[in-house]
C-alpha cells in the first residue's frame, strides 16, 4: 500500500499535468495578427522592434503573424509614430492557439480590443469564417453566406452585435458572396462583397464603423495565421 506522502506527490504531479493541459494548449506560445478599425494608423512591436510592414498600419490593414509568448506576450500595440502601447491592449492567450487582434474604436472613440481565436480547423475541404462587429451604433446582424446570385436561405450566424462574435462559419472552398441583414429580418444592410476562401484557412470579417463624415458601415476581411 502506498503510504501517505507518496499518496501525496503521485497526487500533486497530475495535478501538475493537469494544470499544463488546461493552460498550454499544444505550447507556450501563440500567434496574433492585429487588425485595425480604426481611423488612425498603429504600429505592431513584438518587443521594441516594429518589423518591415507592422508600422502605420491603416484602417483595414493588418500585421504579419507575430509568435509570441502566450504568458507574458512580448508584444506591442501603439499610434503611428509613438511607443506609447494602448492601455487598453492586455492579451489574454492560450498557448498554441492563434488570434486575431481586431482594434477598434469604443463606445467614447478610445481604442479597445478584441480576441478572435482562429484555431479550430473548418471542416475537410472547406474554409472558416468568424464575424465580429467592431461597430458601435450599427445594430445587430444575421449573417449569409452563399453563392453568387443565390437567395439568402438559412443564415450562418444570427444576432451579432456590437462587441459580439460569432461561432465558426463552415464555408466552401472558393467565392462566396457574404451579405448582412438586420437580426430577425431579410432586409439587406451590408454587402461585404465576394471574397475567395482557400480550403483549411480560417478568416475574419471584421464589421467597422463609416469612414470620418459618412453613416455606411464597411467591413474587411482578415486572413488568420
Amino acid at each position: 500500500m502506498l503510504g501517505t506522502r507518496s499518496i501525496g506527490i503521485a497526487l500533486l504531479s497530475l495535478a501538475a499535468v493537469a494544470a499544463c493541459d488546461d493552460s498550454t494548449g499544444t505550447g507556450i506560445n501563440s500567434t496574433v495578427r492585429v487588425a485595425n478599425a480604426t481611423s488612425s494608423g498603429i504600429d505592431v512591436a513584438s518587443g521594441t522592434t516594429v518589423a518591415t510592414g507592422n508600422s502605420n498600419i491603416v484602417f483595414a490593414g493588418s500585421s504579419s503573424c507575430i509568435t509570441t509568448n502566450s504568458f507574458e506576450p512580448d508584444l506591442n500595440v501603439s499610434p503611428t509614430g509613438t511607443t506609447n502601447t494602448f492601455t487598453s491592449f492586455s492579451p489574454n492567450l492560450r498557448g498554441g492557439d492563434s488570434y486575431v487582434a481586431v482594434v477598434y474604436p469604443g463606445f467614447g472613440g478610445a481604442p479597445e480590443f478584441a480576441y478572435v481565436t482562429t484555431s479550430v480547423a473548418p471542416p475537410s475541404g472547406q474554409s472558416g469564417l468568424r464575424v465580429i462587429n467592431a461597430a458601435a451604433g450599427s445594430g445587430s446582424y444575421d449573417v449569409y453566406v452563399t453563392a453568387a446570385g443565390a437567395a439568402l436561405g438559412t443564415p450562418s450566424a444570427t444576432g451579432i452585435s456590437y462587441r459580439t462574435t460569432s461561432g465558426l462559419i463552415a464555408v466552401p472552398a472558393g467565392a462566396n458572396l457574404i451579405r448582412l441583414t438586420n437580426t430577425g429580418t431579410q432586409t439587406l444592410a451590408i454587402t461585404a462583397g465576394t471574397p475567395t476562401f482557400t480550403a483549411g484557412q480560417n478568416s475574419v470579417l471584421v464589421i467597422a464603423p463609416p469612414s470620418t463624415g459618412t453613416t455606411a458601415f464597411r467591413t474587411f476581411l482578415v486572413t488568420g495565421c
